[in-house]
C-alpha cells in the first residue's frame, strides 16, 4: 500500500469532508461506485473501537472546489470521491486514521486512493 501526502488533522467531534482525485485514472470513462473505509494506523495512539462508523456519507463528484494559493476558491473539474468523515472520540486523539476510498469505473478498473489523518484535541 502506498500512502499519498497526509491530510490535514481533524479535531476530535469534527466533521469534515475528504475526496480522492480519480481523473487521472478515468480518461474516457467515469466512476459508478465507490467504497470509502476508515482504520487505525497500526501502532497508532489512541483508541477507537469502531472506525469504519467514522464514514458518514459517500459521494461521486465531477466537480470540486478547490482553494488556490492565492486563497481564491475555484471550481475543478473532474471525477472524485468524496466522503464526510468526523465524529471521532475523545479516546481517539493522538490517533492515526488510514482513508482508503476504491472506485468503480464504468470500464470495469477499480482504482485505489489512500491517505492519513490525525486526530487530534481541539486547539492542537
Amino acid at each position: 500500500m502506498r500512502l499519498a501526502e497526509q491530510f490535514d488533522p481533524i479535531t476530535v467531534g469534527e466533521i469534515d469532508n475528504f475526496g480522492f482525485d480519480f481523473t487521472g485514472d478515468c480518461g474516457s470513462t467515469y466512476i459508478l461506485a465507490v467504497t470509502w473505509t476508515c482504520r487505525l494506523s497500526p501502532y497508532s495512539q489512541g483508541v477507537d473501537p469502531d472506525p469504519q462508523s467514522r464514514v458518514l456519507s459517500v459521494d461521486v463528484a465531477t466537480t470540486v472546489t478547490r482553494q488556490s494559493a492565492d486563497g481564491v476558491q475555484r471550481p475543478t473539474p473532474g471525477q472524485f470521491a468524496v466522503a464526510q468523515i468526523g465524529g471521532m472520540p475523545a479516546s481517539a486523539a493522538g490517533a492515526t486514521y488510514i482513508l482508503s476510498a476504491v472506485a468503480e469505473l464504468a470500464d470495469g478498473r477499480t482504482p485505489e486512493r489512500n491517505s492519513t489523518v490525525q486526530c487530534v484535541l481541539p486547539g492542537q
